[in-house]
C-alpha cells in the first residue's frame, strides 16, 4: 500500500493483483468510515471530503498499471469519474488474470494523466476553505435565483453588512444578507430599511420579471404581483445602498406584514440578516419562535458566498433546465 502511495503519478510499469486489491480495500474502508459521521461544524464536513479523496488519489495510476498488466490502455481508469458502473467494470477488468506483455516504460502521454492528477488534488485540497451551497427558494432574488449552485468561502471573522452569507440553524442552513451588526438598530418602516434611525438609500430599477412555474431543486413557484397565471410575473426592484456604501438589489412584491417592524437593537454575538426578495423571505424581521430567522448567532455563520459557479431552474442532472446564461457569476 506504500508503495501505491509512492508511485501515485507513475503510469508506466507494472503491479500484482495482490497491491491492486489491497490498496483498493483500504480505499473503500476509509470512504465508508469518513460517511458515517454526521456533522455540522464546516471544517469537518470538508475533512471528511478530502481524507477519502486523498486517499483515492492514487487508485489511478495504481489501476492504470494493473490494466497494463491485462493488456488493456490505461485510460481506462478514467472510468472512475462514473463512481459506480465505471468502478465496477473496472473491477472486473482488474480482477483478470494477468497477460504476457512488456514492461509498459513511461510515455509522454502520461504527463497528461499526472496532470490530471495533480489537478484533482488540488481541488481536494482546495476544498478545506470552501463549501458548496445549493439554493433551494426564490428568498435572495434578484441576487440568488432558486437553483443557483453556491461557492461558499469559509469564514470564521465576522460578516460585514452587505455580505450574502450561509449559516447553520440547528441540522438546517440557510443563505441571506447581513443588513447590521452588533450594536445597531434595525427597523423597517414603509418597505424601506432604518438603520440606526437613517432610512437606507434606495433607488428604483424598474420591473424584473421572471417565468412562472416551478424551480430550484425543491420545484418552488415565484411570488409574483398578479395572481392571474397568464400575466407575467414581475416585482418592483430597487437599488438599496447600505450606510458604508455597498449597494445591491431588493425587490418589492406587494405591501406586506413585514413592511413595518418595530425597532430593534443587534445583540453582542449576533448579525441581523435580510433577503433581498423582501415580501418572500422568514429572515431575521421574524423570531424563530414563529418560523422565522431571528437575530443570527455569529458562531452560526458557516461563511460568505462567493460565486454562483451554475445554475438550474430543475433538477441537476436536467440539462434542459440549466440557466445557460448563469455561470462563474460572482455574488454582490
Amino acid at each position: 500500500m506504500f508503495e501505491a502511495v509512492q508511485r501515485t503519478l507513475d503510469f508506466s510499469s507494472r503491479t500484482s493483483r495482490r497491491a491492486f486489491w489491497s490498496y483498493f480495500a483500504l480505499v473503500a474502508a476509509v470512504t465508508l468510515i469518513c460517511a458515517i459521521p454526521q456533522t455540522t461544524e464546516p471544517l469537518a464536513k470538508a475533512l471528511l471530503v478530502v481524507i477519502p479523496g486523498m486517499v483515492f488519489l492514487p487508485l489511478f495510476a495504481l489501476t492504470a498499471r494493473r490494466l497494463h498488466d491485462t493488456g488493456r490502455s490505461g485510460w481506462w481508469s478514467a472510468l472512475y469519474a462514473l463512481p459506480v458502473i465505471g468502478t465496477l467494470v473496472l473491477l472486473v477488468f482488474c480482477a483478470r488474470k494477468p497477460r504476457h506483455v512488456k514492461e509498459w516504460p513511461a510515455r509522454p502521454i502520461h504527463k497528461l494523466g499526472q496532470g490530471l492528477v495533480l489537478s484533482i488534488a488540488a481541488l481536494y485540497l482546495s476544498r478545506l476553505f470552501w463549501a458548496p451551497y445549493w439554493i433551494p427558494s426564490g428568498s435572495m432574488k434578484p441576487t440568488l435565483l432558486a437553483g443557483d449552485y453556491l461557492i461558499v468561502s469559509l469564514s470564521r471573522g465576522e460578516p460585514e453588512p452587505g455580505d450574502v452569507i450561509v449559516f447553520r440553524e440547528a441540522e438546517t442552513e440557510y443563505v441571506f444578507r447581513v443588513v447590521a451588526g452588533p450594536g445597531d438598530r434595525v427597523k423597517m418602516q414603509a418597505g424601506t430599511l432604518v438603520l440606526n434611525g437613517a432610512a437606507v438609500a434606495t433607488t428604483p430599477q424598474g420591473v424584473f420579471e421572471e417565468p412562472r412555474g416551478p424551480e430550484g431543486p425543491l420545484g418552488v413557484f415565484p411570488l409574483c404581483q398578479s395572481p392571474d397565471p397568464t400575466a407575467p410575473c414581475t416585482k418592483d426592484q430597487f437599488l438599496e445602498t447600505l450606510p458604508h456604501g455597498r449597494s445591491h438589489r431588493v425587490l418589492d412584491t406587494f405591501a406586506g406584514r413585514l413592511d413595518d417592524t418595530p425597532e430593534v437593537s443587534v445583540p453582542e454575538g449576533y448579525v441581523f440578516v435580510l433577503g433581498d426578495n423582501r415580501d418572500n423571505a422568514n429572515d431575521s424581521r421574524v423570531p424563530q419562535a414563529v418560523g422565522g430567522r431571528g437575530f443570527v448567532p455569529i458562531e452560526d455563520v458557516v461563511g460568505v458566498a462567493k460565486l454562483v459557479l451554475f445554475s438550474s431552474r430543475g433538477a441537476l442532472v436536467d440539462f434542459t433546465k440549466w440557466r445557460w446564461n448563469r455561470f462563474w457569476e460572482p455574488v454582490v
